[in-house]
This record gives C-alpha cells, sequence and structure tokens, in this order.
C-alpha cells in the first residue's frame, strides 16, 4: 500500500509540476525556434531588395509543432497566416519642384486708357508711346514694348505696368496719393519723378537697368530692385522727400547726395542662383553706393559688421534663409494608396504557457504574449538621421495562405518589382511633413520603438492612444492602432519592395 501512494505521488507530482514545467520550457524553444525562422526570412526579403534581385525566390521553413512529452503530452500545435484586415502602411510626403525664376511681366497690352480721362498718342492704341493724364484722372494699364512716356499733372493716380527691353520708360511729375509703377525687362532706362507729398511705389526687374529717380515736396518712394548690375540715382529738392530702396541682385550700385535715404542689399543672382533661397553666399559684397549718402545694409551669408563708405553709414548682416524674390516651385502631394501592406502571425497555440504570436509586420518581426506587452525583435526599414528619412517598404501581393497544425509550413516567395524614390533629384525637393503610419494590432511595439529612437522622440503618436493596441495588455484577435510619424525632412531615401508569397 505505501509503495502504490508512492507511485501515485511521484505520478500527481510529475503531472502537476514536472510534466508543465518542461512542457513550458519545450513550448519556449518553440517560440525560440519561430523567432528565429522569421527574422531569418525578414533579413533575407530585406537583403534581396537591397541587391536588386528581382525575380529571386526564397524559401522559408515556418516549425508549427512543438516538441512534446509522450505519452502523456503531445506537442502544441500552432497556425499560420495573413495579419488581420486593415493592417497596412501608408506614406504621404509632398514634392516641390522644379524650382523656377519667373519674374513679373508678359501682360497683355490694355487697361482702362479709353476711360481714364488721360490722352494717348498713337490714338487707339492699347500700348501707346505718349500719355498725358491730367485733375484726378487713375490710369490703370499694360503697356508692351518700345519706349513710353508718361506725364501726369493735377493728382492723377498712376498703375503701370511696362514689359520692354532695350527701352526707355519715363514717368514724370506723378503727384497721385498712390501709385505703383512696374517696369520689367533688361537693358532699360527709367526716369521716375515724383512730386507734391505723392507716394511712388516702382519695381525694376531685370538686368543692366538704369533708374533716375527724383522727389520733390515731401514725395516718398519705395524700389524694389531684382537684378545684376543694375544702377539707381536718387536725388531730392528738400530734406522732406524720401527713399528706400530693397535691391535684390549683385553688381548693382546706387548713387544719391541725399541723407534722407536707405538702401537694402541683399545677396542674390537672378541669373546663375541654384536655389530658392536668399541670401546667396555673399553677392551683396559686389554691390555700391557713392555720393554723399545716406544708410546702406549688406545681407548675405557669411561677414557681417559695420563701417562707413564715403557719406554712407555702412552695416553688414549675416541673415536667416528667406525665400528669393520671384521664385516659384510646384507643391505635388504624394500619398500611398493605402493598400502597402506586408504582415503574416504566427499563432503558437500553448497548453502549458500563454499562447504567443510572432508577427512579420511591414518589415518588422514581433513577439506578442497574451496579457503582455508586444517586443520588437527585428527593426523596421525606417530610419531618421539629420533630416535624411530612409525608408525600406515591403509589400506582399494578395494574402499569405493559412496552415494549421504540427507540422512544417513552407514559405516561398519571390522578389517581383522594385519601386526606388530619392529626393532631392531632377529638380525636385521635399516639401513640408512628410507621415507614415502602420496600423497594425501590435501598435505597441512600434510606439515603444519610435519614441526610443532619439532623432524621432516627440513626433510619434498611437492612435486611439487609450486602446490596448496603443498602451496594452496585449490580446489575441485584438483592436487595432495607428502609430504616426510626422518629420521634416530634407532627404527622402524610399525603396518599395513587392513580393508574392505562397504558403505551401
Amino acid at each position: 500500500m505505501l509503495g502504490l501512494l508512492l507511485v501515485v505521488t511521484m505520478i500527481a507530482n510529475y503531472l502537476s509540476t514536472q510534466l508543465p514545467g518542461q512542457m513550458q520550457t519545450n513550448d519556449a524553444a518553440h517560440a525560440i525556434t519561430v523567432e528565429d525562422q522569421i527574422a531569418r526570412l525578414a533579413t533575407a526579403l530585406q537583403g534581396a531588395a537591397g541587391v536588386g534581385a528581382v525575380g529571386a525566390v526564397l524559401s522559408q521553413p515556418v516549425s508549427l509543432g512543438s516538441v512534446g512529452e509522450p505519452p502523456v503530452a503531445p506537442g502544441d500545435g500552432a497556425s499560420i497566416g495573413p495579419g488581420p484586415s486593415g493592417t497596412q502602411f501608408s506614406l504621404s510626403y509632398a514634392v516641390a519642384g522644379p524650382v523656377t525664376y519667373q519674374g513679373p511681366g508678359n501682360w497683355p497690352a490694355g487697361g482702362n486708357l479709353a476711360k481714364s480721362g488721360c490722352s494717348s498718342s498713337p490714338a487707339g492704341s492699347q500700348s501707346p508711346t505718349y500719355v498725358n493724364c491730367t485733375g484726378s484722372a487713375t490710369l490703370t494699364q499694360n503697356f508692351t514694348n518700345g519706349s513710353h512716356y508718361i506725364s501726369v499733372t493735377g493728382g492723377s493716380n498712376l498703375h503701370v505696368n511696362f514689359t520692354a527691353s532695350y527701352s526707355t520708360v519715363v514717368v514724370g511729375a506723378a503727384g497721385g496719393a498712390g501709385n505703383t509703377v512696374i517696369v520689367v525687362g533688361s537693358h532699360d532706362t527709367v526716369y521716375l519723378n515724383a512730386t507734391g507729398g505723392s507716394t511712388v511705389r516702382l519695381t525694376l526687374v531685370g538686368n543692366w537697368d538704369s533708374a533716375s529717380i527724383s522727389g520733390q515736396g515731401g514725395a516718398t518712394v519705395s524700389m524694389l530692385l531684382v537684378g545684376n548690375h543694375d544702377g539707381v540715382s536718387w536725388s531730392a529738392n528738400g530734406a522732406s522727400s524720401s527713399f528706400v530702396e530693397s535691391a535684390w541682385g549683385s553688381h548693382d550700385s546706387t548713387t544719391t547726395s541725399n541723407t534722407n535715404a536707405a538702401v537694402y542689399y541683399t545677396a542674390f543672382d537672378a541669373v546663375n542662383a541654384s536655389s530658392s533661397v536668399c541670401p546667396y553666399a555673399n553677392d551683396s559684397s559686389t554691390d555700391t553706393v557713392s555720393g554723399s549718402g545716406g544708410t546702406v545694409s549688406y545681407n548675405n551669408t557669411g561677414y557681417s559688421g559695420s563701417g562707413s563708405q564715403g557719406g554712407w553709414t555702412e552695416s553688414w548682416h549675416k541673415v536667416g534663409n528667406v525665400a528669393c524674390p520671384f521664385y516659384s516651385s510646384i507643391s505635388i502631394p504624394q500619398k500611398s494608396s493605402g493598400t502597402v501592406g506586408a504582415s503574416f502571425v504566427v499563432a503558437l497555440k500553448n497548453t502549458y504557457a500563454p499562447p504567443v504570436e510572432i508577427a512579420y509586420d511591414e518589415g518588422a518581426v514581433i513577439l506578442a504574449q497574451r496579457q503582455g506587452l508586444p517586443l520588437m525583435i527585428v527593426k523596421p526599414g525606417i530610419t531618421f538621421v539629420g533630416g535624411n528619412l530612409s525608408l525600406w517598404v515591403p509589400e506582399f501581393l494578395g494574402n499569405v495562405g493559412t496552415e494549421v497544425g504540427t507540422g512544417t509550413a513552407e514559405l516561398s516567395v519571390m522578389l517581383v518589382s522594385l519601386l526606388n524614390v530619392n529626393l532631392p533629384s531632377g529638380g525636385l525637393n521635399l516639401s513640408g511633413t512628410t507621415s507614415v503610419a502602420v496600423t497594425t494590432p501590435f501598435a505597441a511595439a512600434w510606439y515603444s520603438y519610435l519614441n526610443t529612437t532619439s532623432s524621432l522622440t516627440g513626433d510619434v503618436k498611437c492612435v486611439p492612444k487609450t486602446s490596448t493596441a496603443c498602451v496594452g495588455p496585449f490580446t489575441m484577435n485584438g483592436p487595432l492602432g495607428t502609430v504616426y510619424v510626422n518629420v521634416t525632412a530634407t532627404v527622402l531615401s524610399l525603396q518599395l519592395a513587392t513580393f508574392s508569397v505562397t504558403l505551401g
């Protein structure tokens, strides 16, 4: 009887303690085996894409069954199948470019000349050579080709544009409350006379132009000059008249003997500028002033200081980047279709240990145990360093099949195609924010990994932020969460690798 009791006790101890312990060990070893298999597959997929091996076929066995303890406990089985519906990777970014310089001009001739109260010659022309306005007339007119002479008396207002090269433009006695004069072209000669408390806004765009500007009786002239090798002179009858010039270019010059003048030179090369960002190098050092002068400021990317040049008060400034005048770019939004996805899950159906899922999830390998937090075993193909965003993104054609049991599943994967995007390139640049989003039941693992990557810290969020997908604990067949990464990237290297997958 004592011997029988001892046998029963030994069997009970074996069933309650030794067998569960050994099976838990077996299940842990099984999980490690599958982790290693899926990690090898992840490395092989990225490696094949990295060498451009389109058409290459890769094969990876996946052990579905664990080791058992016969005859009492057979090995536990597993299943392999596609990731949950809705699992996906998406990317959105904007492309700016090509960057082009396009100054104002090329307006069609015409305006309100016929109803302005001004006389013109030759009569009936939309772009006459001579125009005379008196009284309180308002002239809004576009002039093209050739030389033009505009005479104004009695407080008339002008809003006039001239598109011409190798021409002479004369605007005499502008005396209205507000006048806009724009001249676009190269090798032009411009004469402007502002009188009687008027305000004139003059824009001159072109190279090798010259402008002679005068003011009297408290007139104010504000000038925007864009171009290279342009010369400007300012004279005033009385200290009450003032002149302000903002010049963007190189090898420009300004001459005046009136101290109520301020000139701002910003380094810019309208002919050879390599980008739309100003100041362009230190080209303002080629700009000059002469005469007894007023104040002049030089804006560039290098030297800053102060001094004097003749009678001018001079200062140099190292300034931050601003947009160059008349540069423009096209913004082209780019967004994935939302169908990019590469995921499958191996679910270990353990009897003596908590169930485990090992997933290939958009290039990452993740281990998830019920009531725990998912862990990222193999990192995804995402890096962000010094403004450079690098993405390796896998995509499966269709879903992985399903197999259940204790045997060995065989994954056969072929690299079908590669899409490479590299920016900046061909005049195209990134613009604004680049956004990456991963929707997955293992969002907590993605959030933890990305949010502890120093270059991305603070740019990562998980939505819905209070769901178990984002904060745990992990549940089998649980909800999906979406992890968003928003960065200001200046360089983007994207490789989208498309695979066909067969489960045998």
